[in-house]
């Protein structure tokens, strides 16, 4: 079943889903050209606040894409512009899925910024984005069954997506006028967890509807909804 059923025209093919999970590092090692760290980037069983769980056996296909000639790219932020590292290591196991990653000396980023934040565990989670290829809605959970995954990110503990999306929702018609798009981006990008991709549509589609005014006031609707669909789709 595709991630994208329900999920507005203008919206399709456009949503990376994001999931967050809380990040317990030993210790970060180094040797002179690398510095490691290892854990779990999603463990199995537990309910986010989507209300999103990921099942056993998940991962089982989509970690075979990944090589040391062809790595899963460790990211900051979910910013695809801030690689900080590659990871050696994927295996899925009773808990969830086990990685091991490497990030480069060489990179000033990664020594001056990086390295020191997750030493003082700033950095308190890591968060994966992936394309859901199959899932099943069970007693108002959904129920992630395959994943194809993208990246994984460190990430600094981000506010509550639910919230966000809750927010954004109250809005009425007459309050695009007077939103921020500015702001209104920066909490999709770091609340909702939404790609760049993503985000652009939508902001693209509010200011459209600003611009052209009451012709396209029943339209608010649809855009109300391409937020639910992405946390219920």
């Amino acid at each position: 079943m595709s991630q994208v059923v329900g999920v507005p025209h203008y919206l399709v093919g456009e949503i990376m889903e994001k999931l967050l999970v809380p990040f317990e590092m030993k210790e970060l090692t180094e040797d002179d050209d690398f510095y490691y760290f290892k854990g779990y980037a999603s463990t199995f069983g537990n309910v986010d606040l989507g209300n999103d769980v990921v099942v056993e056996g998940a991962f089982t296909e989509t970690i075979t894409k990944f090589s040391k000639e062809s790595p899963l790219p460790a990211l900051w932020q979910h910013d695809h512009h801030e690689p900080v590292g590659v990871f050696d290591v994927l295996r899925e196991d009773k808990k969830g899925l086990y990685i091991e990653g490497r990030m480069p000396k060489e990179d000033s980023f990664v020594r001056e910024r990086v390295a020191p934040q997750m030493r003082i565990k700033s950095v308190k989670a890591m968060s994966i984005g992936f394309w859901i290829k199959d899932w099943k809605h069970e007693d108002d959970v959904r129920k992630l069954l395959k994943i194809d995954l993208i990246e994984i990110s460190l990430v600094t503990s981000p506010m509550n997506p639910d919230a966000v999306i809750t927010d954004f929702k109250s809005l009425s018609f007459d309050d695009i006028k007077e939103i921020d798009i500015r702001e209104l981006e920066k909490q999709f990008k770091e609340g909702v967890k939404l790609s760049n991709k993503a985000t652009k549509t939508i902001i693209s589609a509010i200011k459209s509807l600003r611009d052209e005014g009451e012709s396209n006031r029943d339209d608010w609707s649809e855009v109300m909804e391409s937020l639910k669909s992405i946390k219920e789709a």
